[in-house]
């Protein structure tokens, strides 16, 4: 049954192309510099996102996705940055946290990033990929969270937040 609705959610099902206009929002995409964290970080330039901030464990990876975007959409206006973060660790998400609540605004946290592993791995007291996935996850949600509202109440719009949560990594060979 699985295999069906797979099937026909990815070859029979046309889902629109987004067109509502970001002009003027900031978003922040943990582990943009690949998959489907860098194909929305590419929605959200064609959108004309103002910035769009790529939250990735690797500054250097983060680079490379990001120049790539940048020859993707050389439009004037947009702003791709690469800020380190690395949910295994919480002060690195805390540190992330104080940077981020310096922004002007935050109009979207698409929180994306993700691990998986076939060893078993120790990460702030608990198995890698609770810490990761789950706990490191939610602690940069919550704290964020402020910014975002923040946002709302001073411009006046609604903020986005999204947890990306998929199992489907296994069959992707990016």
């Amino acid at each position: 049954m699985f295999a069906l609705r797979q099937l026909h959610s990815q070859f029979v099902v046309k889902v629109p192309e987004p067109i509502t206009s970001f002009e003027g929002k900031t978003i922040i995409i943990t582990g943009g510099n690949t998959g489907l964290g860098f194909e929305a970080a590419k929605y959200y330039l064609k959108l004309k996102a103002s910035r769009v901030i790529l939250a990735c464990r690797s500054l250097e990876k983060a680079d490379k996705a990001k120049l790539e975007l940048e020859q993707s959409f050389p439009i004037s206006g947009h702003i791709v940055e690469t800020w380190q973060v690395d949910l295994s660790s919480y002060a690195s998400v805390i540190q992330f946290y104080e940077k981020a609540r310096s922004l002007p605004r935050l109009d979207v946290l698409l929180l994306n990033a993700g691990i998986m592993t076939k060893e078993y791995r120790v990460a702030e007291d608990n198995e890698s990929t609770i810490t990761v996935n789950v706990i490191s996850t939610f602690l940069m949600a919550f704290l964020l969270m402020s910014k975002l509202k923040e946002t709302a109440s001073f411009f006046g719009t609604t903020p986005h937040l999204t947890v990306v949560s998929s199992d489907l990594m296994i069959y992707s060979h990016l």
